[in-house]
């Protein structure tokens, strides 16, 4: 398992969505992957996304095999 924290100021907040900024899918898949160094995304074959990431909540959980 990954923990990785997001930054609330980070800049993929903005417009995702106007008054509740989320984090959007693609952002962390690409966080995640860099964490994992699997580039490039096409890479992932699965990605499930089991809750929303907003400035309240800054961590990402990847559970991986290998």
């Amino acid at each position: 398992m990954t923990i990785l924290a997001v930054p609330a100021d980070d800049a993929h907040f903005e417009g995702h969505f106007p008054g509740r900024p989320i984090l959007p899918g693609i952002a962390q898949l690409a966080l995640v992957a860099d964490a994992l160094g699997r580039r490039p995304l096409s890479r992932i074959a699965l990605a499930r996304f089991r809750q929303t990431v907003d400035r309240k909540s800054t961590r990402l959980n990847s559970s991986h095999s290998s």
